[in-house]
């Protein structure tokens, strides 16, 4: 969805370094502080837009691609062919992650509760 909807230069961001994939992983920390970040209302409807489209597929995956090794699922930030399952596993341990950074960086803000409250 980052590319269908072409979100970098509806950020603003099309001409600056977004990292490996353009996820922000292997920013120097001169190139992440020189980075504008758009308006919570325009995360969030990118967000709730991506998690739309999660929501539409999701019930059209079968069950017998888990044990299925599917090239298109790796990327040069995962370049190991791992079966399905174990990368869908993967994907969501992975925002788990970043749900506990945002609920730290939320907590040093002196704000309560979860993010997702």
């Amino acid at each position: 969805m980052w590319n269908e909807l072409n979100i970098p230069t509806r950020w603003g961001l099309g001409s600056v370094n977004l990292g490996l994939e353009d996820g922000g992983t292997s920013l120097t920390d001169s190139e992440a502080a020189a980075m504008t970040f758009p308006s919570k209302a325009a995360v969030v409807e990118y967000t709730d837009a991506a998690f739309d489209h999660l929501d539409a597929i999701l019930p059209e995956l079968d069950d017998s691609l888990i044990p299925e090794v599917l090239p298109t699922v790796t990327t040069e930030a995962f370049p190991i062919h791992e079966p399905y399952g174990v990368t869908v596993v993967e994907m969501f341990r992975h925002a788990c992650e970043h749900l506990g950074t945002m609920e730290a960086l939320k907590g040093m803000l002196g704000f309560r509760g979860s993010v997702t409250d």
